[in-house]
C-alpha cells in the first residue's frame, strides 16, 4: 500500500540534480524566500495572518479531545492544528511526524517545520518514499557541517510500520507524512496562489525602504537649513568680537 498524495508527475531535470532529494525549486531555499517576501511586505503578512486564523477557527467542537496530549514534548491536539494552520496558510502545505511502537500502535504525533524538509527522489514508478528534514535546508550551513545532520524518514504508510520496524530495528525515526497543495507547473512542492503577487509584495517593500532612507536623510522635511562657508572660523559681524561668542560694548 502506498501513501496516495505522494504520487507526482514527473521532475524537471534541475531538480534530479546530486542531492538525494528534490530541491525546493533551482535555488533549494524557495520556503525561506516566500517567508522574506511575506514578513517584509505589510499587506501580506495582514493576509496570511487572516488566512491562518480563518483555518485555525475556535476549538474543536470537543474541549477535551483539544487538550489531549500527543507527543513527549507535552504539546496537545489544539496546538498542533495550529502550528499545521499556521504552516498551511502560509506554505499551502504541512508535515506531520508519527512515530509508533512495535504493536503499531501511534505513540506520538508531532509537526515537523515545511522549510525544514524536503521530498525524496521518486523511484522508478514516480512514487517518493523518503522525506528528507534538515533545519539548515535553503541556507549556506546546510553546504557546510550541518549538511550530514540530515534526517532520513519513510514516507506515511501505516499498513508498512510492522516490517519497517523489522528492517531498520531500534534506529526506526517513524513516518512523516505530507500535504501539498500542487498545481500545473509544481506537481511535488506548493506554490502559494498569492505567489502571483510576489513582485507587487517586493514593491511595497520597496516603498517603505525609499521612505525610510528619504527620512534618515532629512529629504522629507519642510525646510532646510543651508550653512554657507566655514561654520568653524570667527564670526565676521561687526557687532562681535573675534572670538565670535560675545558683543562688543
Amino acid at each position: 500500500s502506498r501513501a496516495t498524495n505522494l504520487w507526482r508527475q514527473q521532475t524537471r531535470p534541475g531538480q534530479l540534480a546530486e542531492n538525494a532529494y528534490l530541491p525546493y525549486f533551482d535555488s533549494d531555499n524557495f520556503p525561506l524566500q516566500w517567508h522574506k517576501a511575506i514578513s517584509e511586505s505589510p499587506s501580506a503578512t495582514a493576509c496570511v495572518s487572516t488566512i491562518q486564523d480563518f483555518l485555525e477557527g475556535f476549538g474543536f467542537s470537543d474541549p477535551e479531545l483539544e487538550k489531549k496530549i500527543v507527543n513527549s514534548k507535552g504539546e496537545t491536539m489544539f496546538q498542533i492544528h495550529q502550528k499545521t494552520c499556521k504552516d498551511f496558510g502560509e506554505f499551502e502545505g504541512f508535515y506531520w511526524h508519527f512515530m509508533y511502537n512495535r504493536a503499531t500502535k501511534t505513540t506520538e504525533w508531532e509537526l515537523i517545520p515545511f522549510e525544514n524538509c524536503r521530498l525524496g527522489k521518486p523511484d522508478e514508478t514516480w512514487y517518493i518514499s523518503k522525506i528528507y528534514y534538515n533545519p539548515f535546508f535553503g541556507t549556506n550551513l546546510y553546504n557546510g557541517a550541518q549538511k550530514n545532520k540530515t534526517k532520513i524518514y519513510d514516507t506515511y504508510n501505516p499498513k508498512a510500520v510492522r516490517q519497517q520496524f523489522i528492517d531498520q530495528g531500534e534506529g526506526y525515526k517513524g513516518q512523516v507524512f505530507f500535504y501539498g497543495q500542487t498545481n500545473s507547473i509544481s506537481r511535488f512542492y506548493p506554490i502559494n496562489e498569492a505567489y502571483s503577487a510576489h513582485d507587487w509584495m517586493k514593491i511595497e517593500d520597496g516603498v517603505s525602504s525609499y521612505h525610510q532612507d528619504n527620512i534618515d536623510n532629512g529629504f522629507l522635511q519642510k525646510f532646510m537649513l543651508l550653512m554657507f562657508g566655514d561654520s568653524n572660523a570667527p564670526s565676521t559681524n561687526p557687532e562681535f568680537t573675534g572670538d565670535g561668542t560675545t558683543p562688543t560694548t
